[in-house]
């Protein structure tokens, strides 16, 4: 099935650049489908499985005016065909409110145990490679 909406985005948002900012899509009552925003394709849903439950919108895809979303629903619609713009991404689900809670908490104190560290310390430091481009004065290459 085929899903068709059109919205405006609240250009009161904007940033000093005139783009509007990155959100995020909710639509927990969906199955599965694939979602275009604008023409463009911005990938599979599938809430019912998870656990990503919002779809990442990037701010300049919005246009001032009229937008248009598309969905191809390839498993059951839902009764109220309705999906809300959020500001924070949902990456937790399908879990009930208490695994949420739990799994955000752990989130934080893996976050604050982290804070000051670097993740990939295990890596090789970055280094300049020999350059063996023939025009080196535009290009830099880097090894990981």
């Amino acid at each position: 099935m085929f899903a068709r909406g059109t919205f405006n985005a609240d250009t009161s948002l904007k940033s000093k650049d005139g783009i509007l900012p990155d959100s995020f899509l909710a639509m927990p009552a969906w199955s599965k489908g694939v979602l275009f925003l604008n023409g463009f394709n911005l990938g599979w849903y599938w809430p019912s499985a998870g656990p990503q439950m919002t779809i990442y919108i990037p701010g300049p895809m919005l246009q001032d005016g009229q937008n248009e979303l598309i969905l191809f629903e390839v498993e059951a619609s839902p009764k109220e065909a309705s999906v809300t713009f959020v500001e924070t991404p949902d990456f937790y689900g399908p879990k009930s409110k208490q695994q949420q809670q739990q799994q955000q908490q752990h989130d934080a104190m893996a976050q604050e145990e982290m804070h000051g560290k670097v993740a990939w310390s295990s890596r090789k430091p970055w280094k300049p490679m020999q350059d063996t481009l023939p025009n080196s004065d535009q290009q830099q290459m880097v090894q990981l």
